[in-house]
């Protein structure tokens, strides 16, 4: 009897190994199907962050030509309203020179006018 338990308990022994295998083999199946897709996320994310990273270079090219443009039609623009700053400070100039020559002018007929009263009435007595 002792051979045949022995056997019986082999056989047991054997059924719960195979049983642990096969649980251990759904397991690593399982593991491995949830596996490749990740991996392909994973692929998908380095493309996409290789995209991003080229695309974010192409939009800071273009800033520092914009950039370069501008500064350069800054410089365009100061040099071509140069000169009409210049003309305006002179006309500006010009303007403040004829006024003070109308009040001088205002002046000196406000003063021949008393003069000339001054006279008239000098005359009359």
């Amino acid at each position: 009897k002792a051979p045949v338990m022995n056997q019986a308990a082999r056989q047991k022994e054997r059924a719960i190994v195979k049983k642990e295998i096969d649980q251990l083999r759904s397991g690593i199946q399982t593991l491995a199907s949830s596996a490749a897709p990740l991996g392909k996320v994973l692929d998908y994310l380095q493309e996409d962050l290789d995209s991003m990273q080229k695309e974010l270079e192409n939009w800071r090219s273009e800033n520092r030509f914009h950039e370069t443009a501008i500064k350069a039609e800054e410089s365009h623009m100061e040099k071509t309203l140069e000169p009409l700053r210049d003309q305006l400070e002179d006309t500006e100039h010009q303007i403040v020179d004829m006024i003070n020559k109308i009040n001088t002018m205002k002046m000196q007929y406000s003063q021949q006018r008393h003069q000339d009263r001054t006279d008239v009435i000098n005359n009359e007595f």
